[in-house]
């Protein structure tokens, strides 16, 4: 147990480390704010080099240079890439980029080099209440320019008195509706992360080891490691269970030699990852060719659901969940 408490406190101190600031009141701040923009603005008056940091994030680009054989190195990423999901962002942007780090990309006229586009509150928000809808391009609540989106406006000054470091809260709020909706792209990471049992996950277990995500994503100027291996062609910021538990994370009993061995060629997750989809259904197909134009037609179409999640929607087709 003292070992865990000494990681956890190492972690702590990077994270802290890794944006000044956070141990001070933000309750004076005033307002009011005609545009989150202005919060951004406010936020670099202190933190100046924040934004920057940010900027040079794959969470602010969601493109990097990687080498891709037969085209050489090029820069590859959500916002160029075409893949077999969600096919591409180009065209649906707004939608999209409701979960980018920054405020207004709605097409190829956003601009990547504005400072004050940079949303500081989506992840350091501590009171619940920050809210990007799902097809706002980034804007939050209030400020969408959408009479119906903008029906429960965001108290901009209270979520900026309230900045503070990032909890499983805000991670979760994006990288577990990946695809529109819970648990829907991801497989492995959905809303019930947010207070985990044992037997959902180990280590985020409210009443055991309670790690946050940055426990193991050790955050170091806004640069967050760690990607998925299937979607990058050349991964270079992975993650690997050794980082922690070393190359032989076997010990204490008398076949853990054995186990070490397996270990060297066996993926951690083939044994303590078995599953997926633990709590919540995810997406395991999805039929394009069932989708219809017509409204009309769509009303006759039965709704059905599977684990929480519609199996169609007559605008993409129909889904499988498991």
């Amino acid at each position: 147990m003292k070992k865990i408490s000494i990681i956890s406190v190492a972690a702590l101190g990077a994270l802290v480390g890794s944006s000044t600031g956070f141990a001070n009141d933000h309750a004076e701040i005033e307002g009011p704010f005609e545009t989150p923009m202005e919060v951004t603005a406010m936020c670099l008056e202190c933190h100046e080099d924040a934004a920057k940091e940010v900027m040079a994030t794959t969470h602010w680009t969601w493109e990097k240079m990687q080498y891709v054989p037969g085209k050489g190195t090029i820069p590859r990423g959500k916002k160029n890439a075409i893949n077999n999901f969600c096919i591409s962002i180009s065209g649906n942007e707004p939608r999209c980029t409701s979960c980018h780090v920054g405020y207004g990309w709605k097409d190829d006229s956003f601009d990547f080099t504005d400072e004050t586009r940079v949303d500081c509150l989506t992840c350091h928000d501590t009171t619940g209440t920050y809210r990007k809808p799902g097809a706002g391009a980034g804007m939050p609540a209030g400020y969408t320019g959408n009479a119906k989106m903008d029906k429960k406006p965001v108290d901009l000054v209270k979520v900026a008195q309230n900045a503070g470091i990032p909890t499983r809260d805000n991670c979760i709020n994006c990288h577990a509706f990946g695809g529109g909706g819970n648990n829907v792209k991801p497989g492995d990471m959905s809303n019930a992360m947010r207070n985990p049992d044992k037997d959902l996950d180990v280590h985020m277990d409210t009443k055991g080891l309670n790690f946050s995500c940055q426990q193991c994503h050790k955050t170091n100027k806004h640069d967050i490691p760690g990607q998925s291996l299937i979607v990058s062609s050349s991964p270079s910021s992975i993650i690997n269970c050794t980082d922690c538990h070393g190359a032989t994370p076997h010990r204490y009993f008398p076949t853990a030699a054995k186990y070490n061995k397996h270990a060297k060629r066996i993926a951690c997750q083939t044994c303590h990852i078995s599953h997926f989809a633990k709590s919540d259904g995810t997406k395991m197909s999805w039929d394009w060719s069932k989708a219809v134009v017509s409204k009309a037609e769509a009303k006759e179409k039965k709704v059905i659901k599977e684990h929480g999640h519609k199996v169609y929607i007559f605008k993409k087709g129909k889904f499988t969940y498991q």
